[in-house]
């Protein structure tokens, strides 16, 4: 889509008895050891922004990256009501609350959230994780059951990959469908 590069790119690992959070520790270091093997540095400018890469990156759970950048704490969304609601409130293109229409669930209102008020706001390298359920079917549940081992990085406004620890429980799977 029109928020990802043309040219098409992956990595994927496949390690067993390690979660998420491995895998946001490896593409860390895999982005910056690239970096001080192609540049010797870990700062370096792109697009006449100076971008560093060194580790560690900031981390935050989705919820914390909404709150962070609107002073809206997703958490307190009980019903799809008061999330649509809440989302009003925000700074959002008018052609885009069509999409807020379509949502179904208060998890797929955060990730909207989330999208059109934080995703362009991510210049430095920043791993966000725990990714609501309805998002993220095939990624493992977190402690909290409304949200999944799922993360993504970002830097200068755009999404560099995805990642989770994938779901190996069928029945958790079977209801999901």
């Amino acid at each position: 889509d029109y928020d990802h590069n043309p040219e098409f790119t992956m990595f994927e690992a496949m390690i067993a008895y390690q979660d998420y959070s491995y895998g946001m520790d490896v593409i860390e270091e895999i982005i910056e050891y690239t970096a001080l093997r192609v540049l010797d540095a870990t700062k370096f400018m792109y697009q006449g922004v100076e971008m560093d890469v060194k580790r560690p990156w900031t981390r935050l759970r989705m919820v914390e990256a909404i709150q962070k950048y609107t002073g809206i704490d997703p958490l307190t969304w009980k019903t799809l009501a008061e999330a649509k609601k809440a989302i009003q409130t925000m700074e959002i293109k008018e052609e885009k609350f069509k999409e807020l229409k379509k949502i179904r669930a208060v998890g797929e209102s955060i990730a909207f959230a989330f999208e059109e008020m934080v995703e362009e706001k991510l210049i430095q390298p920043t791993i966000i994780y725990d990714y609501p359920i309805e998002v993220s079917p095939l990624a493992k549940k977190c402690s909290d059951p409304q949200f999944t081992q799922r993360f993504e990085m970002f830097a200068f406004g755009s999404e560099l990959g995805n990642n989770y620890t994938e779901l190996n429980d069928p029945i958790d799977l079977r209801k999901r469908f």
